[in-house]
């Protein structure tokens, strides 16, 4: 049996729970935070956002790290 390959989302629609399984790209980022995928790229050049990690070329993000990086950044506004 083939491995199945995940389908390719358009921004605007939603993250499923199950995608949790597997590491994000720019898109599935974008679509998770609401944002536009310029935003994402303008906040790298600013060092702002949920860490990344570089595999090759593809930046790639762990919807793990992204969730904390929004709970502790969602703090940090709180405080504020």
């Amino acid at each position: 049996m083939e491995p199945t390959r995940p389908q390719r989302r358009r921004v605007g629609e939603e993250v499923r729970l199950n995608e949790f399984d597997r590491l994000w790209g720019i898109e599935d980022l974008a679509v998770f935070l609401g944002v536009p995928v310029d935003t994402i790229r303008a906040w790298r050049k600013k060092r702002y956002g949920p860490p990344a990690r570089k595999l090759g070329k593809h930046l790639r993000w762990d919807p793990a790290a992204v969730s904390e990086w929004f709970q502790d950044d969602l703090a940090k506004t709180d405080a504020a």
